[in-house]
């Protein structure tokens, strides 16, 4: 007897986001099992300082503020005449704030925080300072 849950009935958070993207939750159009995929899920999203640093933040702010993390500056800022401003994009393309403060009704920013710590060393994939 299999206890484990039908993929196909709960393909769980990982196997919607890639049905999302258009990848099939349990196999790739070449048959492939999902296993082969080369994304993972990320175990270190946010640093420890980073972490404790949200959880200060998060009981400072209440239910007056709302506190996303990992915030791309091209989800904050939009460039006119992008390509006349190939620069001006360049300079947010790929970065991000660690913390925005957001009202919570409107979700409009208020402030952003960038947190310097041993975190910002990191080298990809992720698996700490260098």
């Amino acid at each position: 007897m299999n206890d484990s849950p039908d993929p196909k009935e709960n393909p769980g958070c990982l196997g919607r986001l890639l049905a999302m993207l258009g990848i099939k939750p349990r196999e790739l159009d070449n048959g492939l099992p999902v296993e082969h995929l080369p994304y993972r899920v990320r175990d270190d999203f946010l640093s420890k300082a980073e972490h404790s640093f949200f959880l200060v933040l998060r009981q400072m702010m209440g239910e007056y503020f709302t506190v996303p993390t990992k915030v791309n500056l091209s989800d904050l800022f939009y460039i006119s005449k992008p390509n006349e401003n190939r620069t001006a994009r360049n300079k947010i393309d790929r970065k991000h704030v660690d913390f925005l403060i957001c009202d919570p009704k409107t979700m409009k920013p208020r402030f952003a925080i960038e947190l310097d710590d041993v975190s910002q060393l990191r080298r990809e994939p992720g698996k700490g300072p260098q």
